[in-house]
C-alpha cells in the first residue's frame, strides 16, 4: 500500500488565492517546530487514508509555524500547539 499524505502549502497568500479560486476552504493546522506533538501532526493527518484523501481534495491544508508566523496564532487565538481550523478565503 502506498503512503499517503496531506500535501500542506506553507502560510501565505498563495494559499488563499488557491482557496479563492477552488472554492475550497483552507484547513489551517498552527504548530511549532519544537514541540514534538505538533511537528507529528501532519503525518498524523495522512496515516487515515480516508482523511487525507478528504483533506487534499476538499480543503486547501496550510501549515503555519507559530515561530516563523506569530501574527497566525494571534490572530486567530490559537491557544496552544498543535491546533487547527478552518477559514474562508478572505481568512475569516
Amino acid at each position: 500500500m502506498a503512503k499517503r499524505s496531506v500535501s500542506c502549502r506553507e502560510w501565505g497568500r498563495g494559499a488563499f488565492d488557491e482557496s479563492r479560486s477552488t472554492g475550497k476552504p483552507v484547513f489551517l493546522v498552527v504548530t511549532d517546530l519544537w514541540s514534538e506533538a505538533a511537528s507529528g501532526l501532519p503525518a498524523a493527518l495522512g496515516a487515515d487514508p480516508s482523511l487525507c484523501t478528504l483533506l487534499n481534495t476538499s480543503f486547501v491544508p496550510v501549515l503555519a509555524d507559530s515561530a516563523r508566523h506569530p501574527e497566525v496564532a494571534q490572530r486567530y487565538g490559537v491557544p496552544g500547539v498543535p491546533s487547527a481550523c478552518l477559514l474562508r478565503a478572505d481568512g475569516g
